[in-house]
């Protein structure tokens, strides 16, 4: 999608006249623009790739607004679906990274704060929408939960996309190459619920439910299984491609239906890949 965008630039500068179609010209390549950055951002996202995602997102709003000064009014532009769509869509991005680059945040955070709870900083963004770290807090103070925890195959992740940091930013060393996690470090989570918690008692049986289940999971059904000495349900489901959203609950049967209709209503809006638009 991104490189059929690079070619309708191309075209557009071709046969667009520069006098005749000059505003219109404008106009249009500064909305593919934005939409070329939007899927970028959300290329990063997808990849763990936390600082070309931070840059993404802020070329983004500066581009936005850049083209909303091309109106005659805040108004005007205000009232067009197409703005409507790229701010829905923004704020899509900013929520999923909230939630994908939580650990790294929270780690970046603490290293300028020891006082202020990031959560609250999270909790007071309103345009995010859906606001996904909102939507677990809320869900899981509801039903009986012990863990809520998105995790990912770091090795494979790794492989496929290249090398990222858990912690964010890192200073890159020549000629030195980190090595391949092992074991339960090649599982980790970027983000968890109750803030904090720890799940490794939990991680054997959840990667054997994740082995076991690969393929269910890839067609994007939910995976459940319950663990009669620990008295636990394990609750899985494939967000993308090495990403998983882990359940671990205690809940009775009645609950545990309500808590994969989460999971599967949580998962596909992480998935959305445009906006809905109100008239």
């Amino acid at each position: 999608l991104e490189e059929e965008l690079l070619r309708n630039f191309y075209q557009i500068n071709h046969w667009m006249a520069p006098s005749l179609f000059a505003q219109l010209k404008r106009n249009i390549m500064h909305e593919l623009t934005i939409l070329r950055m939007l899927l970028g951002t959300r290329r990063y996202i997808r990849e763990m790739n936390m600082k070309d995602a931070c840059f993404s997102i802020f070329q983004c709003k500066q581009e936005l607004n850049t083209w909303i000064g091309y109106f005659s009014t805040v108004e005007l532009i205000k009232s067009q679906n197409l703005y409507k769509w790229f701010t829905r869509y923004f704020y899509f991005l900013l929520s999923k990274m909230s939630l994908y680059f939580h650990r790294s945040f929270s780690y970046q955070h603490n290293l300028r704060s020891d006082s202020e709870d990031i959560s609250q900083l999270y909790s007071n963004r309103a345009k995010m929408r859906p606001h996904f770290i909102n939507m677990i807090t809320s869900f899981c103070s509801k039903v009986p939960m012990e863990h809520c925890a998105v995790i990912v195959n770091y090795n494979n992740l790794t492989e496929e996309y290249g090398q990222w940091s858990l912690d964010g930013y890192e200073i890159p060393t020549e000629g030195t190459a980190e090595e391949p996690q092992t074991g339960l470090k090649s599982w980790p989570s970027i983000f968890a619920f109750p803030t904090g918690s720890n799940m490794n008692s939990h991680l054997p049986n959840v990667l054997g439910v994740i082995t076991e289940g690969t393929n269910e999971l890839a067609l994007g059904h939910c995976v459940g299984y319950f663990d009669r000495k620990l008295k636990v349900t394990y609750i899985i489901r494939l967000i993308e491609k090495h990403i998983y959203m882990v359940i671990v609950t205690p809940a009775k049967r009645g609950d545990i239906k309500n808590i994969k209709l989460f999971a599967a209503h949580f998962v596909s809006s992480l998935a959305m890949l445009s906006p809905t638009i109100k008239a």
